[in-house]
């Protein structure tokens, strides 16, 4: 399971230092989003999404959706329409690292960490020839919640969407 480093958090107060009106962190505005003031990336804790950083994770949220329901059917993601998506999230991750070059960021912030959010998927489908015959059903219960908190401690880490902490994503 993955677990939530713990991190400092720096608040916004209106006397903040950030210059530019797509620097300032603020509420997000659209339903997915966590209703709270600090975006950030866990890889670096003093620097805040912007948003622009938003609206790219907006646009991305169709093709995580996607990815999700494609993973069902094929835990590989062998099909072309499968690498379509992918290549679509690196299409966009390749517009928030110019962005964050252009506006002196660091490289990492607001990245879709697309394998992970995979990796974390993967162990909530029913493997193809079944679960083994030793687990109980309340075993099987326990690990279903164990990667239900691992998606969502994940999410919360990198202040992803909140939404994409839901099975399926939203």
């Amino acid at each position: 399971m993955l677990s939530a480093r713990a991190r400092p958090h720096r608040e916004l107060s209106a006397n903040s230092n950030m210059v530019g009106k797509s620097a300032t962190p603020k509420k997000k505005t659209f339903e997915c989003y966590a209703d709270h003031s600090k975006f950030r990336d866990s890889d670096d804790s003093n620097e805040f999404y912007t948003d622009l950083h938003r609206e790219k994770h907006q646009e991305a949220t169709k093709h995580i959706r996607e990815l999700f329901d494609l993973l069902q059917k094929d835990m590989h993601l062998r099909s072309p329409k499968a690498q379509k998506v992918k290549q679509e999230l690196d299409n966009i991750d390749r517009q928030i690292l110019n962005m964050n070059i252009t506006g002196g960021l660091s490289p990492a912030l607001g990245q879709i960490r697309r394998e992970t959010f995979i990796s974390i998927w993967r162990s909530f489908l029913t493997p193809p020839c079944g679960w083994p015959v030793h687990l109980t059903k309340a075993q099987i219960s326990e690990y279903y919640l164990s990667a239900k908190l691992a998606l969502k401690d994940f999410c919360e880490e990198y202040d992803y969407p909140c939404g994409w902490a839901c099975v399926p994503p939203c």
